[in-house]
Parts: C-alpha cells; sequence; structure tokens
C-alpha cells in the first residue's frame, strides 16, 4: 500500500491584539516548561501524569496563566518528556 503525505503552509497575518495574544500564550507555554525542566532537575524524576497534576497549583499561584488553553500547557510537559529521557535514560 502506497502512502503519501500532504501538507499545507499558510501565511497568517495577525493585527497586534492577536500578536500579543500569540506572545502571551507562547510565553505561559514555555514558562511551564522551563519551570517543569527546574523541578526534574531538582528530584531527578519524571512522571507526566505527576507534572501535569500540578498544572491547576500552578495556574493558582500566577493567575495570567489561566488564559491559554490547558492542552497547551500540557503539550508543554509532554514535550519536555523525550529530552528528560534521553538525558537520564529513564
Amino acid at each position: 500500500m502506497n502512502c503519501s503525505n500532504k501538507a499545507y503552509k499558510f501565511r497568517i497575518y495577525p493585527n497586534q491584539e492577536q500578536e500579543q495574544c500569540f506572545a502571551h500564550h507562547f510565553g505561559c507555554v514555555r514558562f511551564v516548561y522551563n519551570r517543569m525542566l527546574a523541578l526534574f532537575k531538582e528530584t531527578r524524576q519524571f512522571k507526566k501524569n505527576q507534572y501535569k497534576v500540578m498544572l491547576p497549583d500552578l495556574k493558582r499561584q500566577f493567575a495570567w496563566l489561566k488564559y491559554p488553553n490547558s492542552q497547551s500547557l500540557q503539550s508543554a510537559v509532554d514535550n519536555l518528556y523525550p529530552s528528560a529521557a534521553r538525558l537520564h535514560h529513564l
């Protein structure tokens, strides 16, 4: 069976408000990634579900984390796991 993949590329032209929203959203994801990375470096243990459970506490601690959607913040934890596994052979 021959399988081919297709991809589409779109250029977007966001207005000023949308650019600010994107910057805030990406900044929140970067913050969660770095926060979880620091926690991993302290404990040297990584369990994805354990870290995802911490997200609501982070949202209560930092009010500005409430605005981006939760899937993006969870994907920051998901993206950290392969790196941690390669570095420390989990």
